[in-house]
């Protein structure tokens, strides 16, 4: 049915090897409104799945072809999944995870700030070993953008020894948490994680919303919208509003926040 309706709804080209189709009985569809648009436009390259790194800048994809890559995000949507590369598993490093509190969980993923692998920090990230509770569509967002900014340059990160310090203390916090009880392997702790997607995005929205000079001047020059960011719904516009130094702001990102908090009252009502 999906099938018919693509074809139907848009001109495919045979080489993007979209069909045959996977089936829906252990995959999810894909729901946008520019991909086929993006893939004629030359914009997106469709090609088979990743097999293998070679070298240091050289991937191999599974009908043998070699292109030559700058950076690889594994998107594997809401479920963790570290078997699409062979011999890339960051829960199989144990070299680290020695410590006195028992554990008997799933393997901890060695990921700096659940999302880089130290060794390849420059280039490769994970962006769904998160359990929080917000919407995962705004938070994800959030990462993709402090992968942006980490990746040029404006937000260093630190060295390979500190991110597997960081990892470590992490690491012991989630076990404490599953002692006499179980626990989501990727869970973070909001706070901090999240100081440290703002920091590192540019959002200024610690600053913006909170109790320091920046925080009190926005709220009284802007009563209603700071309100709206902090009692209203949670989108992914609030993190594109300021001017963070590091990446421009959103012009439209004002007129979105209000906009969706008003279908948000006209749906519940």
């Amino acid at each position: 049915m999906f099938e018919y309706y693509s074809k139907k709804s848009f001109k495919l080209d045979p080489s993007w090897k979209l069909s045959p189709a996977p089936s829906l009985a252990n995959h999810q569809p894909v729901i946008t409104d520019n991909l086929v648009s993006s893939l004629w436009a030359g914009d997106v390259t469709s090609v088979n799945g990743l097999r293998d790194f070679i070298g240091d800048d050289t991937v191999e994809l599974l009908d043998g072809t070699k292109l030559t890559v700058d950076a690889v995000i594994f998107c594997t949507g809401y479920e963790p999944d570290f078997s699409l590369v062979s011999g890339f598993d960051p829960t199989a490093d144990v070299s680290h995870n020695q410590t006195d509190t028992p554990y008997r969980g799933p393997p901890l993923a060695r990921l700096y700030q659940n999302i880089f692998p130290p060794k390849y920090a420059d280039s490769v990230a994970y962006m769904n070993y998160t359990a929080l509770t917000d919407g995962a569509i705004t938070v994800i967002d959030l990462v993709s953008m402090t992968i942006a900014q980490i990746w040029k340059g404006n937000s260093p990160l630190p060295s390979e020894e500190e991110m597997n310090e960081t990892i470590d203390k992490h690491h012991e916090w989630v076990k404490r948490l599953a002692d006499g009880d179980t626990v989501y392997a990727g869970i973070v702790r909001p706070g901090p994680w999240y100081a440290f997607l703002n920091n590192a995005a540019g959002t200024r929205v610690d600053e913006k919303l909170g109790y320091g000079l920046e925080g009190w001047k926005f709220w009284f020059e802007e009563r209603k919208l700071y309100n709206l960011m902090m009692t209203g719904v949670m989108t992914p516009y609030m993190y594109r509003i300021f001017d963070g130094g590091k990446r421009k702001k959103w012009e439209g990102a004002r007129d979105a926040i209000i906009h969706a908090n008003e279908h948000a009252k006209a749906f519940c009502s």
